[in-house]
């Protein structure tokens, strides 16, 4: 039934049931919707505010938390779901600016490759390319690098479609709506296009380096400081640890790739890595593995992965990542003989565990976990095996151990995975998040896009 509202890119007013990427994360809904203009789309938003529907747009579904979710709520119809995936079309290119203006929807492997073909790039995005343009920037998705912010740092306009039907545009010159918006939780509404900052396109040179865990601690500080764009992980209950570096390389080197493609001899000798995707022949990351390539390439994966997983974030000031790391150590030493246990074993299902630190710099954007200050993002993710992620009770036992030591250290969760923070904790760690909230309310004031996870997290 969905895929054949899809397949005619109709209104499709059936019901039925939404899940997330990992699967955890479902609803259901009275319509979904998939239009491919702005008229379509704003019939649709006229609609449900006339039948006093909520609405929540989706694009890949890759957010762990259930910030793309429906909820049921008294005294309001079932809502409807809106896949802007068909509003995908790069509107212009201007280098000699420095921007390009592009609909919201595009995933962002498709809008690197556009951009690539007029001679451009995104200055930084995160580690997968899956996710709408949209999607990825509501919720503040982050690559790694110091002195580089965020994807939603590169927003320079937005064209929102509010609550009321009308098409609103949002730039600097409205500055409080703007800096509220860019990362809006898709609380304000339907994000139609958007302007983002481009780069002439470059070639990076990415090095993978085999660590013993203590010692890649140990020289974390010197490393920080040597390189720009730099990250680092480590296996949980070992001491195997990874550096991650991506330096700029000449326009003229020659291309070592970074991708496989499919079907190849070089696909045929790769093997298949968790968090690289096909590496170079061994597949180990045993010698260092390197390649050089154009920078969206050495970036970003070439494909998802294969296998499911779900994954929690906290963003913390640089100077508490050792603190937090160390204490984090601690507990997962206290819990190897349970739930590590349980893990190795796969007595609840296929499992493997990660750990890893990226580094992105400050912004001003009200609720940007980066807002304010330079930060260090530690990751925490359970991987699963194809069509099942892992299980949740051993995710979740990992998970709050380190919400728990996060949150003494002044963490900050991603908005866009998994977390179980509460507007109580939250508030104070946002200088803006009052006026976050009352911006949202005046230009959402029935709650059109509101859901109980914006209320988790917001307040009512």
């Amino acid at each position: 039934m969905l895929a054949h509202c899809l397949a005619a890119l109709a209104l499709c007013n059936e019901p039925g049931k939404w899940s997330n990427w990992d699967q955890l994360q479902t609803c259901r809904y009275s319509g979904f919707y998939h239009p491919d203009t702005d008229g379509t789309l704003s019939q649709i938003v006229n609609d449900a505010r006339r039948g006093g529907r909520s609405v929540k747009v989706v694009g890949a579904g890759h957010s762990f938390s259930p910030i793309a979710l429906l909820s049921e709520e008294a005294g309001r119809a079932e809502g409807v779901m809106v896949s802007i995936d068909a509003l995908k079309e790069l509107i212009y290119v201007r280098g000699s600016a420095g921007v390009a203006r592009v609909q919201a929807g595009i995933r962002i492997k498709d809008l690197n490759e556009q951009l690539f073909a007029h001679g451009y790039a995104l200055e930084n995005m995160g580690a997968i390319a899956e996710q709408s343009l949209a999607g990825a920037t509501q919720t503040g998705t982050h690559g790694t690098g110091k002195g580089i912010q965020s994807m939603s740092g590169a927003v320079l306009a937005m064209q929102i479609l509010t609550a009321d039907g009308h098409f609103v545009n949002v730039d600097a010159s409205n500055k409080d709506l703007f800096e509220a918006a860019r990362v809006g939780l898709g609380a304000f509404g339907v994000v139609v296009d958007m302007t983002v900052n481009i780069v002439p396109r470059w070639k990076l040179k990415r090095t993978v380096v085999p660590y013993d865990l203590d010692a890649l601690r140990q020289q974390l500080p010197a490393l920080r400081k040597q390189y720009d764009r730099m990250q680092w992980f480590y296996t949980p209950h070992t001491k195997n640890a990874t550096l991650l570096l991506r330096e700029d390389a000449p326009l003229n080197a020659t291309i070592v790739p970074c991708w496989t493609e499919p079907g190849t001899p070089e696909r045929q000798r790769a093997t298949y890595h968790p968090v690289f995707g096909y590496v170079g022949n061994d597949g180990a990351v045993g010698p260092n593995q390197t390649c050089l390539d154009w920078s969206y390439k050495a970036l970003t994966r070439q494909e998802d992965h294969k296998e499911l997983y779900t994954e929690m974030e906290y963003f913390l000031p640089v100077d508490k990542e050792d603190v937090v790391i160390k204490e984090f150590l601690a507990y997962q030493a206290s819990i190897e003989d349970t739930y590590g246990k349980l893990c190795r074993e796969s007595t609840l299902g296929t499992c493997s565990l990660f750990t890893g630190v990226r580094y992105v710099a400050a912004d001003d954007i009200w609720l940007s976990p980066m807002y304010g200050r330079d930060t260090a993002v530690v990751s925490f993710i359970g991987f699963g095996k194809p069509g099942q992620t892992c299980p949740p009770v051993i995710f979740a036992a990992y998970a709050e151990g380190l919400a728990g030591i996060a949150r003494k250290h002044g963490g900050r969760p991603h908005w866009g995975k998994m977390n179980w923070a509460t507007s109580a904790y939250l508030a104070p760690q946002y200088p803006r998040f009052d006026d976050f909230r009352k911006m949202r309310a005046l230009q959402d004031p029935t709650g059109m896009f509101f859901n109980a996870y914006l209320e988790r997290t917001l307040g009512s």
